[in-house]
C-alpha cells in the first residue's frame, strides 16, 4: 500500500514472489482492492478494481482450451507468438482467482465483485463451456447466484443446474 501511495501503481515485490511463488498479479490487484477497501484507501481500490477487470478482460479474450488443460511449462512458450497453452494458463488463473475474489468481498453489491459479474456476463457464451466455470458457480459461495440475479436485472430469468457428463444441458430464456 505505501508503494502505491508513494508511486501511484504496485508491483509484485521480490520478497512477495519468494514468500508466495504461486502468486499471480490478479492475485496482488485483489489484495490491494481489500487493503484500498479495509483502510479507506478509494484511489488504491479504484486502481486495483480497473487492472483486476482489465486483466481479466484481456484474458478471457485470449484463445484457450475448455478443459483448462495445462500441461506444458507455460514460462516456455513464446511471449511473442503466445499459443493456446498460454492462453488456457492465463484464463485457468484468472478463473481460479474468482474463488478468492468471492470468499473475501461481502455482498454482490460490492463494486470489485460488480465489476467482474459485469464481465463475466459478457463473456458468459464462452464461459459456459467450461467445465471448471461450472465447477465454480456450483461451488463458490454466491458466485453462481450473482450471475444469476445479474442477468435477471437484466431482464432474462436463468435457472442453472447441473447435467450429468455425457448429456447436453438445455438453454431457456423467458
Amino acid at each position: 500500500m505505501l508503494t502505491f501511495i508513494d508511486r501511484g501503481t504496485y508491483t509484485v515485490q521480490p520478497r512477495m514472489r519468494a514468500e508466495y511463488p504461486t502468486a499471480t498479479m490478479l492475485d496482488l490487484h485483489i489484495h490491494a482492492y481489500l487493503a484500498g477497501t479495509k483502510y479507506a484507501v478509494p484511489e488504491l481500490a479504484n486502481y486495483a478494481r480497473k487492472e483486476y477487470v482489465a486483466l481479466g478482460d484481456m484474458s478471457l479474450q485470449t484463445v484457450f482450451d475448455n478443459n483448462l488443460d495445462v500441461s506444458r511449462d507455460v514460462m516456455a512458450l513464446d511471449p511473442f507468438r503466445p499459443d493456446r497453452a498460454a492462453g488456457t494458463a492465463i484464463v485457468k488463473a484468472f478463473l481460479e482467482s474468482l474463488a478468492m475474489l468471492w470468499r473475501n468481498t461481502p455482498n454482490r453489491g460490492d463494486q470489485l465483485r460488480a465489476h467482474v459479474v459485469e464481465l463475466l456476463k459478457h463473456h458468459l457464451t464462452r464461459l459456459v463451456k467450461v467445465p471448471f466455470f461450472g465447477t465454480l458457480m456450483r461451488e463458490v459461495p454466491d458466485l453462481g447466484r450473482d450471475i444469476e440475479d445479474a442477468l435477471g436485472d437484466d431482464g432474462l430469468a436463468v435457472v442453472t443446474f447441473c447435467v450429468n457428463e455425457g448429456e447436453n444441458g438445455a438453454v431457456r430464456f423467458s
